[in-house]
């Protein structure tokens, strides 16, 4: 049992430190920027979140494993919603809304997220029930509305996100040259999207539950395409 936690530990935790290191090299770049700074907001939800998995795989108790996926929520429960902002801004979508309104529809669905999962939260560990596999501790409890609820949360935002995206590549001048770099951008983000649906929200879904949630992982890529 957990033969595989050590290495799926590392991978969590050297994604970690790249994150750290992209949002780093933005504030290098140009900290006033209003795109760099919510790119260097997503860059320390995403670290959050890699370094919060990294730990609890490997834990030594379940207790402590259960405490650092509650922790990953300041990752995964407010990165869609800082992704959605940067896209808003990175495309120059104008939404006639007030710039208040838009923000809580944008970051309210995240502070419930924490409200509710963080350690010490209104579910926090009763949504955990953590065994040993192959991969490190997974969480074995019975899927229910919250579940869902997480999903939709990940759902409605990152498919958002890449129609803006979308909308912005197609309204693009054939010989703009940000019309490639959208294309490629575009291309980066569906990438996780459609691999996190596979490793994140399916199993859960159907109800797999040993098998490691890999989507923080996989938006390296489109964070490689930005940097």
């Amino acid at each position: 049992m957990m033969k595989y936690s050590p290495h799926l530990s590392l991978l969590y935790y050297l994604c970690g430190f790249f994150y750290m290191g992209f949002g780093t090299y933005a504030v290098d770049t140009n900290a006033k920027s209003y795109v760099n700074r919510l790119f260097v907001l997503a860059m320390s939800s995403t670290a959050t979140w890699a370094f919060a998995y990294s730990i609890s795989t490997s834990a030594p108790t379940a207790e402590a494993s259960a405490y650092w996926r509650c922790m990953s929520v300041f990752g995964w429960g407010v990165f869609y919603s800082i992704l959605l902002h940067f896209v808003l801004i990175l495309t120059k979508t104008e939404i006639r809304i007030s710039k208040w309104v838009l923000h809580t529809l944008i970051y309210l669905p995240a502070v419930i997220n924490i409200f509710l999962f963080a350690p010490f939260g209104y579910l926090a560990e009763k949504q955990y029930h953590m065994v040993k596999s192959d991969f490190g501790w997974v969480n074995i409890l019975p899927g229910d509305s919250w579940r869902i609820w997480i999903a939709l949360y990940y759902l409605v935002f990152a498919a958002a996100s890449v129609l803006l995206l979308i909308r912005w590549w197609r309204n693009l001048e054939p010989q703009d040259p940000q019309k490639r770099l959208a294309r490629n951008f575009l291309i980066s983000v569906l990438f996780p999207f459609i691999l996190g649906i596979a490793t994140d929200t399916m199993p859960d879904i159907l109800g797999i539950k040993y098998f490691p949630k890999l989507v923080v992982v996989f938006i390296i890529l489109p964070v490689t395409m930005l940097s």
